[in-house]
């Protein structure tokens, strides 16, 4: 049965109580995944969509989606014939217990096939579903399904979600659904700005919502604002001839806090600019979500860009209550420094003795003392000098207990810099501690010294194994420690820094300074393990091929900046011609090996070869061996898979003119440790063959 030709635009749009900004995003594709999935189940295919959000409203509109599904036949097949039926044309218990199933007599039933194979079936006819009266189940099961931590029951309690309903459109072109979401009347019904546009107004049709909220001061399209919010801010940056900072996260978290968004600059009193700038610029972006303004020389200014969710007309009175605000955050932060500054470093970390880092894990002086005296071993591998770390490690968690850090948490780790500094420590030892907790995430950068990194590394690793000793692993998606990005860190530090150490040696090293709880397992192997796991994230986010993973994990390395370049090699050997020829080259000896049933790992002789190929294979092979073991000491991997292809030849003849498994049982045992030697050699890197896709 043919589907009826005819497409149309549905739009969706949830009402809701202003949302938080920093869930809008996860909601709204939660929402549009699980949406689109119900159509497609159900056949209800579209062309293109679009996902709206603003503070108040979450919205979707597919175009070009079929209204109706086909009309379908299903068969159902039923026994053979000749067990529905006796030799009388009577029907049996097999052939009424099928025709009860399906709910008919079996007179009902049609016959399928032919000969002896012929057999009862059911034809069933599936009607149409349409669309519209799908549609708003489809909304309800998707909302009910949003999985947040703050969802929570509203109102009468029929429906959890992260905030209260307050109106749901459902439109087909220009009509709305009949019908309920929950227990909200489905209409064509919307709300504009609180200040800009119309409290309610409707709806004419789908294609126009994007037109008809803008006229009631509502930007839906979120790219749409971040792009004006992004050129609103660069326009009065080139006014005012200054370099607004832009955090991404914070442009993404206003974007999602305004439904009309206007920049507008204001300014602070020039004294607050006697403070460190980071604090300054910390109490503008994580309390008030203002973007601050640098000169060109990178000086901070006296002003601020901020994201009104309001136009120009009120201004001067938006901007007014603005600077207003924040002239008592400043002074607060004014204060909390200034009594900082009054406490002395050697204070501080006496103060450490006394904090708990975790039950069983000591106190954070303890902590840094573990991290300070393992750092100190690592220094050769990363070249970092011994004193710098030494103060680097004690120092490092010096401004937990600082008013400072309690106020502004994203600045730990950079006031201790700023207290060192103060207190007359070397340039070298400030710069380390400015970056002491880095990389926090998965972008953010580097400590730029080789102390910052020795001593960031060993304090992740302490971090790591500390809680694998008392048996804290992650388990699921749970993570609450951070293992995982301590671990990416760790990855990131040696790859990224080109540090070469023996990790394995490393986590002993670090384990060394617990009593551990779980005697049952290797957990020095664990822990490998798990960074590991990390590593492979970090090559596949890199554009790493699966293959080459997989290639590296029959690499017994504890090395994980040589593992990558080992990952580069093979990236690159994998782009050249020559690099197919090598891989079914070593398949096909591995699969030769998989059928040896001498299993005789002894040396091959020479002297036992009878076949020319064999000698010229055995001769090409010690040449390409000795050259290629001196690339892979060097570690000039590239050029060791290079080599490779040189065998080709004799490989290819090999194959062409030997019985590998000869009727003499000492010729075949010595074949067989020609092919084991020469895979040994081919697979130094990985099993190769994992790069056969």
């Amino acid at each position: 049965m043919k589907i009826r030709e005819m497409t149309k635009t549905i739009l969706f749009e949830i009402g809701t109580e202003e949302l938080p900004a920093s869930q809008i995003r996860n909601i709204s594709k939660s929402l549009f995944e699980s949406l689109k999935k119900k159509f497609l189940e159900n056949e209800f295919l579209f062309e293109n969509n679009e996902i709206f959000s603003t503070p108040r409203r979450i919205g979707f509109i597919f175009h070009n989606i079929n209204i109706e599904t086909a009309e379908k036949e299903i068969i159902k097949k039923g026994p053979k014939v000749s067990h529905a039926f006796d030799e009388n044309n009577i029907p049996t218990i097999v052939g009424n217990g099928f025709a009860k199933s399906v709910n008919r007599n079996i007179d009902e039933l049609i016959t399928i096939g032919s000969g002896a194979d012929k057999r009862l079936a059911y034809k069933q006819k599936i009607r149409p579903q349409l669309l519209s009266e799908l549609a708003p189940s489809f909304l309800e099961s998707s909302i009910s399904q949003i999985q947040n931590a703050k969802s929570m029951y509203w109102g009468k309690g029929t429906v959890k979600f992260i905030r209260p309903i307050k109106w749901i459109s459902i439109i087909i072109n220009d009509e709305a659904l009949k019908g309920y979401v929950f227990d909200y009347k489905i209409s064509k019904l919307s709300r504009g700005h609180r200040v800009l546009g119309q409290n309610k107004f409707i709806l004419p049709n789908a294609d126009s919502y994007n037109e008809v909220l803008e006229q009631n001061g509502v930007i839906a399209n979120r790219s749409r604002r971040k792009k004006i919010i992004e050129g609103q801010i660069k326009s009065i940056a080139i006014n005012e001839k200054c370099v607004p900072k832009i955090s991404e996260n914070l442009l993404e978290e206003v974007v999602d806090l305004v439904e009309w968004p206007e920049a507008m600059l204001g300014n602070f009193d020039k004294k607050f600019l006697k403070l460190p700038k980071e604090i300054v610029i910390a109490t503008m972006q994580d309390h008030q979500r203002y973007f601050p303004v640098e000169r060109q020389d990178g000086t901070l200014e006296n002003k601020f860009i901020f994201i009104a969710n309001n136009n120009k007309k009120a201004s001067k009175l938006i901007i007014e209550g603005n600077e207003k605000v924040l002239r008592p955050r400043l002074e607060d932060a004014k204060f909390f420094y200034e009594k900082d500054l009054s406490i002395s470093v050697k204070s501080r970390l006496d103060e450490l003795r006394s904090i708990t880092y975790y039950k069983g894990l000591g106190s954070i002086y303890q902590k840094a003392e573990r991290v300070k005296n393992s750092a100190i071993v690592f220094c050769n591998e990363f070249g970092a000098s011994e004193q710098i770390v030494s103060e680097v490690a004690m120092l490092g968690y010096n401004d937990l207990t600082s008013n400072t850090v309690n106020e502004f948490p994203s600045l730990q780790g950079l006031m201790s810099a700023k207290f060192s500094e103060l207190d007359k420590y070397s340039s070298q030892t400030v710069e380390a501690l400015s970056t002491f907790y880095h990389p926090r995430f998965q972008e953010d950068s580097l400590p730029s010294s080789p102390e910052g990194l020795c001593v960031n590394f060993t304090e992740k690793l302490d971090t790591i194994t500390g809680m694998f000793a008392i048996g804290n692993k992650p388990s699921g998606d749970k993570d609450p420690f951070g293992l995982r990005r301590a671990s990416l860190g760790v990855v990131r530090i040696l790859v990224e820094g080109k540090i070469e150490i023996n990790l394995l040696e490393a986590i002993n090293r670090m384990l060394s300074n617990f009593q551990k709880k779980d005697k049952q397992e290797k957990i020095e192997i664990l822990i490998l393990n798990f960074i590991l796991d990390r590593f492979r994230s970090y090559l596949l986010d890199k554009q790493f091929s699966t293959q080459v993973t997989k290639c590296l994990r029959t690499s017994a390395s504890h090395n994980i900046y040589n593992q990558y370049k080992k990952a580069v090699a093979l990236q690159e050997f994998l782009k050249t011609d020559e690099s197919s020829y090598v891989i079914n080259g070593q398949k096909r000896i591995k699969n030769i090996l998989k059928k040896d049933k001498y299993k005789d790992r002894a040396n091959y002789k020479p002297t036992l070869a009878s076949q020319k190929a064999e000698k010229h294979l055995f001769q090409k092979f010690v040449t390409i061996r000795d050259n290629g073991m001196v690339h892979f000491k060097n570690k000039n991997y590239s050029d060791y898979l290079s080599s490779l292809n040189l065998m080709k030849q004799e490989i290819d003849q090999f194959f062409q003119e030997v019985m590998v498994f000869d009727d003499n049982e000492q010729i075949a045992r010595n074949r067989i440790r020609l092919l084991n030697s020469i895979n040994e050699h081919l697979c130094l890197i990985g099993d190769l063959s994992e790069l056969n896709g």
